[in-house]
């Protein structure tokens, strides 16, 4: 019943923020916009997939709230007083929910500088506003109620590898682009070439060619040659677009800046939550693109016709069908690609990975809470379970389920002998670990007996306990 009402919720969520992210790029782009950004934002297979998880759903409200102090900057002509004071107020209780919407909070001055719609009192009041709010956060976490900072996380980037960054920001850009439809993604970036091309018989020439070329590449299994394609065509389409589609390639961009802070390759499973922030300037983006590319289909008035009747008209009129065939079959094998491969296969595969992972943590918590003796030491090895972000996280589950008599203590197993001679023998001690122990080794260096007292697997995810006794020699 917890998963189902999970997935209830997270749903209601989806919905909620579809309909605000409808009334966003409606604002700037019109109707038919603001429908395929809600569409595809909430059609979008990794976002859906991390939300099952509790504590990535726990983002879903700030988003909505997020998104409602956005919908109330972008109205303040309406009622500037009233629609200032509830902007401030749901940006401020969306930093209190995650410190990544003060990233995306500097879009608002980005809005300001943009156009000159948004050089107005009110808008730079607001803009400006959240930054004491953002301060409070800060404050309020890191100061009174002492928050730490995961351990590979680093605020100085010059710590960090830079091929662990490019690692990171090159596998949340795939999953951008290939988690939902790199077709979409295509034709959005081609939206442009009215501005490319003064003659409209070259754009009707060069979006055909474009597809074709993806295609063969696509057959090919030339992923990296379709990446380098989409990339030359963003930089061209980030100087040649409004300023609003700018806006939203922003908004991908400061979504994915969190990635430049950790030291690890974090892409895979639970951290995939991290993809949320980008999305919705991801939809936003493909909105507007494929709104224009609608648009264009219209303004041309075909009728349908027979192929055959092709070759008895004139170039002109063949480059036209050939423009918006070579456009409907590039989003036809896009929805077809992502129903097959890309969405379906994806979610069916993710809800089983969530619900494996889900069975083995609910296994060992429920062994250490109902079956380790009082007064226990159990012992956290790196890497953590599989759902875990850090092993630490196992502390906070003991302290909610009422057992903090059990201190827990964190090692990695290259200093597990260490750790284990120090222990008190006459005190029962447990192993937790995510991958198997090699119980030869460890009674060989005499550093204790071990014990498998527990263990659930199930595929691809184990997780295993061990009661250790010490050696007598070892005080």
């Amino acid at each position: 019943w917890g998963v189902t009402i999970l997935h209830a919720l997270a749903s209601v969520s989806f919905g909620v923020m579809a309909v605000l992210i409808y009334f966003i790029s409606r604002f700037f782009s019109g109707e038919l916009a603001g429908i395929l950004a809600a569409v595809i934002f909430t059609t979008f297979g990794p976002s859906i997939s991390v939300s099952w998880w509790t504590g990535t759903f726990a983002v879903l409200p700030g988003f909505i709230l997020f998104l409602l102090g956005i919908i109330f900057f972008l109205y303040l002509d309406r009622h500037q007083k009233l629609y200032a004071i509830l902007s401030l107020l749901f940006l401020a209780l969306s930093f209190f929910n995650k410190e990544s919407f003060i990233i995306l909070s500097l879009l608002l001055l980005l809005f300001c500088l943009s156009s000159p719609k948004f050089r107005t009192r009110c808008h730079f009041i607001v803009s400006l506003g959240v930054i004491p709010f953002a301060l409070v956060k800060v404050y309020i976490a890191n100061v009174i109620m002492g928050a730490t900072v995961n351990s590979h996380v680093h605020f100085n980037v010059f710590e960090i590898d830079p091929a662990i960054i490019w690692t990171n920001l090159y596998s949340y850009w795939q999953l951008l682009v290939y988690g939902h439809n790199y077709w979409f993604v295509l034709l959005a970036l081609l939206s442009v070439s009215p501005k490319l091309f003064q003659n409209k018989q070259k754009e009707w020439m060069f979006i055909p060619l474009v597809c074709v070329v993806v295609c063969i590449l696509r057959l090919m299994t030339q992923t990296w040659a379709i990446d380098l394609i989409l990339i030359v065509l963003s930089v061209v389409y980030i100087w040649h677009s409004t300023y609003y589609e700018k806006l939203w390639m922003a908004w991908i961009a400061l979504g994915l800046s969190q990635l430049v802070f950790w030291d690890i390759p974090i892409i895979g499973g639970l951290m995939n939550r991290l993809i949320l922030e980008p999305s919705v300037g991801l939809a936003l983006f493909l909105g507007s693109g494929l709104a224009r590319q609608i648009q264009a289909l219209r303004a041309l008035d075909l009728s349908v016709i027979n192929p055959l009747r092709l070759f008895r008209l004139q170039n002109k009129i063949v480059l036209k069908y050939t423009f918006s065939a070579s456009i409907c079959a590039a989003a036809i094998l896009g929805i077809a690609e992502e129903v097959a491969y890309l969405g379906g296969r994806q979610l069916v595969r993710d809800l089983n990975m969530w619900y494996s992972q889900g069975a083995v943590l609910k296994d060992v918590v429920g062994y250490i809470v109902n079956d380790v003796p009082p007064d226990a030491t159990l012992i956290m090895a790196e890497p953590p379970l599989d759902g875990m972000q850090v092993t630490d996280q196992m502390g906070d589950a003991l302290v909610l389920f009422d057992r903090q008599d059990i201190s827990v203590r964190y090692t990695g197993i290259d200093s597990l002998s260490h750790m284990i001679r120090n222990l008190d023998k006459n005190q029962s001690t447990f192993l937790v670990s995510s991958k198997p122990v090699d119980l030869n080794h460890m009674e060989e260096d005499q550093t204790a007996s071990f014990r498998t007292s527990f263990q659930s697997i199930h595929a691809p995810f184990d997780g295993y306990i061990y009661e250790l006794t010490p050696p007598p020699q070892f005080p």
